[in-house]
């Protein structure tokens, strides 16, 4: 079972920490790491998508961000958000900048979210 910390509205862990299952069908606040990866080809900046798994329970098959998880209890926004591009996109050397909270996001109500722009090192 995936345990998420259950955080406030400024994304600090209460102590409490909830399942995926039961913070999704009530809403409890918790949190995500979402990363766009964006690169330079033929002097224009591209947002490179990736396509979601026809077996996703949510918007199978629809293209998404970069990459993008949970963050499980315990855990914070930049190791999760490391883990998952390596995890989901085999990518281990990218820089990442944080570009903001979005509380709300497109995960579900009570997502946190932390927005991050990654680049490929030179």
């Amino acid at each position: 079972m995936e345990l998420f910390d259950v955080v406030d509205g400024q994304g600090r862990p209460t102590g409490a920490t909830v399942s995926r299952e039961q913070a999704h069908r009530e809403g409890v606040r918790h949190r995500t790491a979402h990363v766009w990866i964006l690169r330079k080809k033929d002097g224009k900046t591209q947002i490179l998508l990736q396509k979601r798994s026809e077996n996703k329970d949510s918007h199978p098959g629809c293209y998404d961000i970069s990459s993008a998880g949970h963050i499980p209890a315990g855990q914070e926004f930049v190791p999760s958000a490391l883990r998952e591009l390596k995890e989901e996109l085999g990518v281990g050397e990218v820089l990442i900048n944080v570009i903001g909270p979005v509380i709300g996001s497109h995960s579900g109500p009570g997502t946190m979210a932390l927005f991050f722009v990654g680049t490929g090192r030179e």
